[in-house]
């Protein structure tokens, strides 16, 4: 492989229906940042999706395109005016220092250079997938995802939650923020629709507080649900997770996960139970393997999670990711169809019934990005 062109393209692409995150604004677009490298004659592309309240900020506007630039700049330049193998690339990454507002671009760079080495490796005929480049088989042929019920209206839940029913699927991740009203009707709403014996767990977005944590959890109580993702702000430190741990609630992690130093001081203070993991939020697929192995070995269990507003360059790469992982609890993810009005790859890469979808060999990376529609939902871009 070569770096021969990078260009980072900055997407608005519309939701089918406003989104809220916890007690936070309503998003009504995806604003994935997509990274086009070329090698030779051959394309790749890789996606970042940057929550400052995730990872850290980098900025706005046009700040916020120069300082990925700058990033994701740095990140190639190891690897710029040389041939290399995708091992060499690997092994450079792996290598690199990389800060936390940094994670999401380091996972477009490690998804873009995997699959400019998927196209060569498919131009000099051999099969071609990125398992036959990563040198590794996967765990399952089929993945199995599960939903998840955005912070909407009980209005637009009562048009979701039937689809869930009529999908078969087998667990569900519910939204929920700081008013335990809404909290009781949108979990009530559930029940009534998927049953009582229906897998349900909440995600507050750390909205809640700890002088509030006691009504919401007698509505958890209430209607089965006793795995709580992110309840609390991370300044709130362990004790408020281990308090919940201390009362028959497993608590999820996510904001506060983002390095194995993390994944080892939840552990060590019992502040989670279980963890979600996340290609963009972790800095890519190499980085995910090691964190499900560094939870494992310290006792946690994980999910394979997603960003909202992934196009279906990050639901390919997390559907490899979960083919992967030993033993993730949950699988999120591959709802481009289902949330954006348009995609920038085809095939879409939805599910089957029962949450279902097998995993596609020798296919290339298993899709083709549609350079009309990328082009029309591109708002900037810039060379890195």
């Amino acid at each position: 492989m070569r770096i021969d062109d990078a260009e980072m393209l900055f997407l608005e692409i519309p939701f089918r229906l406003a989104l809220s995150h916890g007690a936070r604004s309503d998003r009504r677009s995806s604003d994935s940042v997509i990274l086009r490298l070329r090698s030779r004659d051959h394309e790749g592309f890789g996606e970042a999706v940057v929550r400052d309240y995730v990872s850290g900020s980098l900025g706005t506007g046009e700040a916020f395109q120069r300082e990925t630039g700058r990033i994701v700049g740095d990140l190639l330049r190891p690897l710029a005016g040389r041939d290399f193998t995708w091992r060499e690339a690997e092994s450079c990454l792996a290598a690199l220092p990389c800060s936390a507002p940094a994670l999401p671009l380091m996972c477009a760079v490690e998804t873009a250079l995997l699959a400019c080495a998927v196209a060569e490796r498919g131009a000099a005929g051999s099969p071609a997938d990125p398992w036959s480049v990563l040198e590794r088989e996967p765990l399952r042929q089929v993945v199995v995802y599960g939903g998840v019920l955005p912070f909407v209206s009980p209005e637009a839940a009562r048009t979701y939650l039937p689809l869930c029913a009529r999908l078969k699927l087998s667990n569900l991740k519910v939204k929920v923020g700081r008013d335990p009203a809404y909290n009781r009707g949108i979990l009530a709403l559930c029940r009534e629709i998927l049953g009582t014996e229906f897998d349900l767990r909440v995600d507050a977005n750390a909205a809640w507080s700890l002088s509030s944590c006691a009504e919401h959890l007698d509505v958890c109580r209430e209607h089965g649900v006793r795995l709580i993702e992110q309840p609390f702000p991370v300044s709130e430190g362990p004790a408020a997770g281990a308090a919940l741990a201390a009362q028959g609630f497993s608590v999820m992690a996510d904001e506060g996960v983002l390095t194995g130093s993390d994944v080892r001081s939840l552990a060590a203070t019992g502040a989670a139970q279980a963890l979600n993991l996340r290609l963009s939020k972790n800095g890519g697929l190499a980085r995910v393997l090691a964190l499900a192995a560094e939870a494992e070995s310290n006792g946690l269990s994980y999910q394979m999670g997603c960003m909202v507003g992934e196009t279906g360059v990050l639901s390919a790469m997390g559907r490899v990711a979960a083919s992967l992982l030993p033993a993730p609890r949950y699988v999120e993810g591959s709802y481009d169809e289902m949330l954006l009005e348009e995609n920038i790859v085809t095939p879409s890469f939805g599910f089957g019934p029962g949450g279902r979808a097998p995993i596609d060999r020798g296919n290339g990376m298993g899709y083709r990005v549609d350079a009309e529609r990328l082009a029309r939902f591109t708002r900037a871009r810039i060379r890195p």
